[in-house]
């Protein structure tokens, strides 16, 4: 069962009595950022959980192609364009060029990849990180599995004190971070070193 904001409001509701200062829309901005948060924590502690790929048939040089529509970086550990050989395996990793290049590679233009250097019809995959889906609606549900649903609701606590700089915020974002980091430690790592630095130090 997913946790919805709504879900999480009265939970919050619960514990600190009806917010009736908070609209639903500034519910809506306070999930998001906190959504926002417990992905970023996700993805540094196991990148691979969320990396996702899109094949290109590259026919010519300098040819341009559309980024994924959900887009967020290649720069996790594994991420990037590589060239597939007729087995279906990564034969090559392209390293990034720039404009007028004749090196074999890629270079970002805003929305699009440029590939550079191939002139011969070529499949290219990009394995990559998208962006985290908005938060649009109270129906809207958060990242985390259900069983983190205090995790949900001390970060939304937290958010809500930090806005109105309530001095219990201090003691919201402790309770924040131990329950973060018991998120964090239930996550299964895949055989690779990664940065697991964090913003929260309470583990």
């Amino acid at each position: 069962m997913a946790i919805t904001v709504t879900s999480a409001k009265t939970r919050v509701e619960q514990k600190l009595g009806a917010l009736s200062d908070v609209t639903e829309a500034r519910w809506i901005a306070m999930a998001q950022d906190l959504n926002e948060i417990l992905y970023d924590e996700m993805l540094n502690a196991d990148p691979d959980r969320f990396k996702t790929t899109q094949n290109y048939t590259v026919t010519t040089d300098s040819q341009t192609s559309a980024l994924p529509a959900d887009y967020q970086d290649a720069k996790q550990w594994g991420c990037g364009f590589f060239v597939i050989d007729s087995d279906g395996k990564e034969q090559e990793r392209l390293i990034q060029t720039g404009f007028s290049s004749s090196n074999k590679g890629y270079y970002l233009d805003g929305s699009n990849v440029v590939f550079t250097g191939i002139n011969a019809s070529t499949i290219v995959k990009l394995r990559y990180v998208p962006m985290l889906t908005a938060i649009s609606s109270m129906s809207s549900s958060f990242i985390v599995p259900d069983r983190f649903k205090e995790l949900v609701t001390q970060g939304l606590i937290k958010i809500y004190y930090e806005e109105y700089e309530d001095p219990r915020q201090y003691d919201a974002d402790a309770k924040f971070a131990r329950l973060l980091g018991q998120l964090i430690d239930s996550i299964p790592r895949s055989p690779k070193v990664y940065n697991l630095s964090s913003r929260y130090s309470a583990y």
